[in-house]
């Protein structure tokens, strides 16, 4: 493990000096159960990874990458020490692979060659973690690297883990399902997730653990349980087995005072967008034979999303708290293209998909979902009304040259 210039004796020193400091929080309002110490500076160990996996899902969904996009391995990324995959340099990984090397081996070496593949050099990607981390209100935060080795200008605090914790899990809720792998495979090797918890703790989704000795043993739990939602960040245990029993005694203690949202969307579907007509746009043919009655609604489509002006600005009914579930299920399946931050983006890069195959639209609705009442910054462009089987084949075909996640409906 690399120490930098402080001895072990002065770590030592510093874990006895610092207790554990910890907190609770509502995934669904963000409020505080409990905390204990919670903006004390400390060390964040491979919780720093739960933002480098927010940066990577960020690019992918922004369209930037795909997750086939293929990362490099440096040499400096294959010298990163233990945890690792060992990584050879010169070989390419996916975007796939990485984000459950991160996630379930904690590989160094993996959490480099993304800092390198989408910052240029990992000391730019940390001022990108940092400076989001700023854009959250996590200002006792500064990244120094993107995996969470030893670095004494690399601090958070547990109400900042927190914060990030519900931001990666608002933002992205149709990757949730990455926090709760146990389990991946690489050249014929089992890895096991190095997070107990998700084995022994009714209702926990994940999310990360970590440890470096100037640290102590760090994990950010997050259950669903009955409705309820709650995010446990410890920080500074003084074993594994320790920080698991706290994270078990916090999350019972405190479920019972956590809000019950009936509708378990993070983020609730928004109706089709009107958009300002454009008369100096004139929609291409369809290149694809149609009957007359698809042609129309290929250009209807065409022309909705062709605009270059934002949608007129009205608020949204989905805001209010008795959005209605049945409305999201009549959706169906969805198709998601990317997520923009602003408007104009989204609705050019729906279009421009479209026009690449125009029978996506026989078999469901263009739609840009607005930034939802939760606070995300993104405009998701997506083809919704689909089922399961079409919502996996055209992502299968389209995925290859844009983005593509399906998106199960949730009610």
């Amino acid at each position: 493990m690399v120490l930098g210039i402080l001895s072990f004796a002065s770590i030592s020193q510093i874990q006895s000096a610092v207790p554990r400091s910890n907190i609770v929080v509502d995934g669904h309002t963000g409020k505080v159960l409990s905390q204990y110490r919670a903006d004390q500076k400390r060390y964040p160990a491979s919780l720093t990874k739960v933002m480098t996996v927010y940066l990577l899902l960020e690019a992918v969904e922004n369209g930037r990458i795909t997750l086939e996009s293929k990362i490099p391995v440096s040499a400096r990324a294959a010298r990163q020490p233990s945890s690792k995959l060992y990584l050879k340099a010169g070989e390419k990984i996916s975007v796939k692979f990485a984000l459950e090397a991160l996630v379930i081996k904690s590989a160094n070496d993996v959490a480099t060659a993304v800092a390198e593949f989408l910052g240029g050099s990992e000391k730019e990607f940390a001022k990108l973690m940092t400076y989001r981390a700023r854009k959250f209100g996590m200002l006792d935060t500064t990244f120094s690297n993107a995996s969470g080795l030893y670095n004494w200008n690399q601090v958070t605090t547990a109400r900042d883990m927190g914060v990030l914790a519900r931001r990666v899990l608002h933002d992205f809720p149709e990757h949730r399902f990455l926090w709760s792998q146990s389990t991946m495979v690489y050249r014929g090797k089992t890895y096991r997730s190095h997070n107990r918890l998700l084995r022994t703790l009714p209702g926990a989704m994940g999310l990360k653990t970590g440890y470096i000795r100037a640290a102590g043993y760090n994990v950010i739990s997050t259950i669903e349980r009955d409705g309820k939602h709650i995010i446990t960040v410890i920080i500074g245990g003084k074993s594994s087995r320790e920080r698991d029993r706290t994270a078990v005694s916090l999350t019972e203690t405190n479920i019972h005072r956590a809000s019950i949202r009936q509708n378990r969307n993070v983020s609730v579907p928004m109706p089709r967008p009107q958009f300002i007509s454009n008369a100096s746009y004139t929609p291409r043919p369809a290149k694809t034979n149609l009957s007359p009655t698809h042609a129309k609604r290929v250009e209807a489509a065409s022309t909705s999303f062709g605009s270059n002006t934002p949608f007129q600005k009205t608020i949204s009914t989905a805001c209010a708290v008795k959005a209605k579930n049945d409305a999201y299920a009549a959706q169906g399946w969805s198709i998601q293209f990317g997520a923009f931050a602003k408007a104009d983006q989204a609705n050019q890069h729906l279009k421009a998909v479209l026009k690449t195959d125009a029978k996506m639209v026989q078999y469901g609705t263009p739609q840009i979902q607005r930034p939802d009442c939760d606070g995300s910054n993104y405009y998701r462009a997506r083809l919704a009304g689909l089922d399961k089987q079409m919502a996996r084949k055209i992502c299968s075909s389209v995925a290859r040259k844009s983005g593509c996640f399906p998106i199960a409906p949730t009610f």
